[in-house]
């Protein structure tokens, strides 16, 4: 537990200077640089964050997936996985400005969670649990991403409309590249998310004997899942795009925020494999 925990306070500290730097760089500083080491600095949290999962997982002997402290760090580290994918193929940088400090936000928020090590009882172990839950936070990590170029989307269109270019205008890619990216970054993350939905249905079947329950989380998955099918429905049949297919994406992630945080604090039934 100690390896985790201060592998996860080290993965904070980089990310933290990391946010610094890229909203400096990319929102403030009026000349672009293009300096690669704030971005190796970045890589190398990642690498990190790549550590803490492994020594939760050899603390454990299962994926990270129990409860809300280790999820967020599998989550957040998929956002950072993708990030940097996107980073090194289309050399969107700004986008760092606003993922580097959300994940910075997670992470702090996770290190004040409780965590208790090999608390998920063995009934409730099964290969269909581990590919449900890290399909799935694969699937929110794209959704995130659609998400971020979404914004930035509908930001380059209003100063567009407005004639009136900031700073930030000049950092942003086109109209046109910004709606491709979040296309294919929604036709990534749709199948990740109905077979992490699928695997969910097997594992249940299996564990408890009832496939589907309709709990708050499934009726909340199910819903977030029929928005993102409307998004490639609207887009391929009615030819969507721009800013009707960033309204879509925007409120699928909020569907997502609800489903995974929004839903741990309300009365309800909700996901917990820590029994049976």
């Amino acid at each position: 537990m100690a390896w985790s925990r201060g592998l996860l306070w080290l993965t904070l500290a980089i990310y933290f200077f990391s946010s610094i730097i890229y909203i400096k760089q990319e929102l403030i500083q009026a000349k672009q640089n293009n300096n690669r080491k704030i971005a190796y600095l970045f890589q190398l949290g990642a690498l990190i964050h790549t550590f803490c999962l492994l020594a939760i997982i050899l603390e454990t002997g299962y994926l990270p997936i129990k409860n809300l402290y280790e999820t967020l760090l599998l989550f957040s580290w998929t956002i950072v996985i993708i990030y940097n994918l996107i980073e090194y193929l289309y050399k969107f940088k700004v986008l760092g400005a606003f993922i580097i400090p959300l994940n910075t936000i997670a992470i702090f928020y996770a290190s004040f969670l409780p965590n208790n090590v090999d608390n998920l009882p063995m009934e409730m172990r099964s290969i269909w649990l581990s590919i449900h839950t890290s399909v799935i936070f694969f699937g929110y990590g794209v959704f995130t991403l659609a998400f971020c170029v979404s914004v930035a989307y509908l930001i380059q269109e209003k100063q567009l409309q407005e004639k009136k270019p900031s700073m930030f205008y000049y950092r942003l890619p086109a109209l046109n590249k910004l709606d491709k990216l979040s296309l294919r970054l929604v036709m990534i993350g749709f199948p990740l998310l109905t077979i992490g939905v699928l695997a969910g249905v097997i594992w249940s079947g299996e564990i408890k004997g009832v496939y589907w329950t309709w709990n708050a989380k499934q009726i909340w998955t199910t819903i977030t899942w029929l928005i993102y099918a409307l998004y490639l429905h609207n887009r391929f049949s009615k030819n969507w795009q721009g800013r009707k297919s960033a309204y879509i994406t925007i409120i699928g992630f909020l569907a997502i925020l609800f489903t995974y945080l929004g839903l741990a604090f309300l009365p309800v039934e909700f996901h917990d494999f820590t029994q049976s």
